[in-house]
């Protein structure tokens, strides 16, 4: 991001073609290394949304907290894959 912290996007077809679009920022961009990481808004944060291309707009969706971000791989070397999962409540907003 713009401020310093690593920031991925995570998108998911849904069956009505509208898009599950999670975005996690992990606030120290050290701290993104594989391993269990607790999403608790102090150093990893994730907001999720649902994107509907054929209107171009966002709708729904919240806060994932408490959960949990999972990384099987992560680095912040450009083009480097990520991989895992993300679980959690989600809080509407």
């Amino acid at each position: 991001s713009g401020e310093g912290q690593a920031v991925i996007q995570m998108f998911s077809p849904l069956p009505d073609g509208r898009y599950t679009v999670v975005f996690v920022v992990v606030q120290d961009p050290a701290d993104l290394v594989p391993g269990t990481h607790a999403v608790d808004l102090a150093h990893v944060a994730a907001i999720m949304t649902f994107y509907d291309p054929a209107t171009d707009s966002t709708s729904g969706g919240g806060l994932i907290l408490p959960g949990e971000l999972v990384l099987d791989s992560a680095s912040t070397i450009p083009g480097a894959p990520i991989a895992g999962s993300i679980t959690g409540e989600v809080i509407e907003l």
